[in-house]
């Protein structure tokens, strides 16, 4: 019975890594409404933040940060994937939040704190829709 519990766990698991980049997709559209937008995530090779170029890099294994070098990891603080909507005051950046199961408004004070600025990915009509899986 256990077994088959944890069977039924792990495929449970493993539809929602693979259906996790459409859920993305789909709030991210529905947040930015008819407005160019743009995702962007930590790099996964080397610090800093890459825009996506496949649906696939939003997946929740792909959206973590991998330490570089033969040293102990430095604790750093990582989005895990940033919303830029260009037609919004200040050009508005929002930070998917696995707890809220949404976008959520980045506060000036991580903005200054992580030097997000606005020039991360060029934001464009259906942004999402043009990218390959």
């Amino acid at each position: 019975m256990l077994w088959l519990f944890l069977g039924g766990l792990t495929a449970l698991i493993a539809v929602w890594l693979l259906l996790s980049p459409l859920f993305l997709y789909s709030q991210a559209r529905l947040k930015a409404g008819d407005a160019p937008y743009c995702l962007y995530t930590p790099n996964p090779h080397s610090y800093g933040t890459h825009e996506i170029t496949h649906l696939r890099e939003l997946a929740w294994p792909r959206e973590r940060k991998r330490c570089g070098g033969a040293g102990p990891c430095d604790w750093r603080f990582e989005f895990h994937a940033v919303l830029a909507i260009a037609d919004r005051k200040d050009n508005a950046l929002y930070n998917w939040s696995y707890s809220r199961f949404g976008f959520q408004p980045i506060t000036p004070y991580s903005r200054d704190m992580l030097g997000h600025g606005n020039e991360r990915c060029a934001p464009q009509r259906d942004f999402l829709g043009k990218l390959p899986w």
